[in-house]
């Protein structure tokens, strides 16, 4: 029994020592490895990470889905308007996100309120593979910005690469407590191609909330790792990108942080890219506001129905319910920011989409 309590021990101080050393090497320039320049997918899919030894050791192993109402998995399957071969399904009482299925992927519900979409737009598979992560361990936020990445190189007419993300972006695991989860965020000093305030936080009980996603006839494993991995990055003055990636990557640093999050990822914009395939009537019920939970999700889809069918006048305004500030409904108007710290409100999202449906 103490040999086993010092084993333990031993391997917690050596992830410890990893964790700093890795950290280190960051700021000290190491190359960061950028596997998609001279892989395949295949490839690098069958490249060995950094890999979890067990699932027991993974925070995603304690948790299972409280998310269990058949009626909104129906309505999210009408509204997102998969191909028929990509159906959304409950999860099993025992069903992990660490676990494998070659026709079954898990996905979290926020992470589809925060912009993914089936079939995956091909750059996502490549950028996971080339950090050596299964798309589980992405917290929502890391898809949101995934996402705007996505619209942002759509809206200026550019080819999404990996070495560009990763010139922009950085990867960093989770703190040794909640092992298994990798974050994204811009790295410190370069500028920003939107505003990263305007990403809302995560919502606290998405780890609890979790689907699956059926491909019919199809192997999720010739498109994303089955194991967990801890993710290794670098300093972005390693990354050397060709000259049409620094083009490219010019391009979206001009940006300089004036776009919106909310704004890339409402469902308008994703269908007006080409990342999303959801109807007109879709749009009204899928938001990428994390606040949502199964209790509210019939409540606000009605209360948005409501709202598009009021024949307001073009001055009418609408009243913010998390501080009484009026939202201005006026063509051509843009959103006022919200409060540090404060989540973007549902009713933000609803007068966007009142004004488009308008015509403004």
């Amino acid at each position: 029994m103490a040999d086993r309590q010092a084993q333990s021990s031993g391997e917690e101080r050596n992830k410890a020592r990893m964790a700093k050393l890795a950290a280190r090497s960051a700021k000290k320039g190491n190359p960061v490895p950028i596997l998609s320049t001279s892989m395949s997918l295949l490839e690098m899919l069958r490249e060995r990470g950094s890999d979890f030894q067990s699932l027991e050791e993974l925070d995603s192993y304690g948790h299972s889905s409280k998310f269990l109402d058949t009626q909104i998995i129906h309505e999210y399957n009408v509204a997102f308007n998969f191909p028929e071969e990509f159906l959304i399904k409950m999860v099993e009482p025992g069903d992990r996100t660490c676990h494998w299925d070659p026709s079954h992927l898990f996905v979290y519900r926020d992470a589809l309120l925060g912009g993914l979409r089936f079939p995956v737009h091909p750059f996502i598979p490549r950028l996971l593979a080339d950090v050596r992560i299964n798309p589980c361990q992405l917290v929502p936020n890391g898809w949101r910005l995934v996402h705007c990445f996505l619209v942002q190189c759509s809206k200026k007419e550019l080819e999404p690469t990996v070495p560009v993300f990763r010139k922009n972006f950085q990867f960093k695991n989770s703190a040794i407590s909640y092992p298994g989860w990798v974050y994204i965020s811009h790295r410190p000093g370069a500028p920003h191609i939107f505003n990263p305030a305007s990403i809302p936080d995560n919502n606290p009980k998405w780890k609890d909330e979790f689907l699956k996603m059926e491909w019919k006839g199809g192997d999720w494993g010739t498109l994303f790792r089955k194991s967990f991995s801890r993710v290794q990055d670098g300093s972005a003055n390693s990354i050397k990108l060709t000259e049409a990636e620094q083009v490219a990557y010019n391009k979206l640093v001009e940006d300089d942080g004036r776009s919106l999050g909310w704004e890339l990822l409402d469902e308008f914009t994703l269908k007006s890219v080409g990342l999303s395939r959801v109807s007109d009537e879709g749009s009204l019920i899928c938001t990428c506001c994390p606040l949502l939970t199964p209790f509210f999700f019939c409540f606000i889809r009605g209360l948005i129905l409501s709202f598009m069918l009021c024949s307001c006048s073009a001055n009418q305004r609408v009243e913010h319910p998390a501080d009484g500030r009026d939202v201005a409904d006026e063509a051509g108007q843009a959103f006022p920011r919200p409060e540090e710290g404060v989540h973007s409100s549902c009713l933000y999202q609803q007068a966007s989409i009142h004004r488009r449906s308008r015509g403004f």
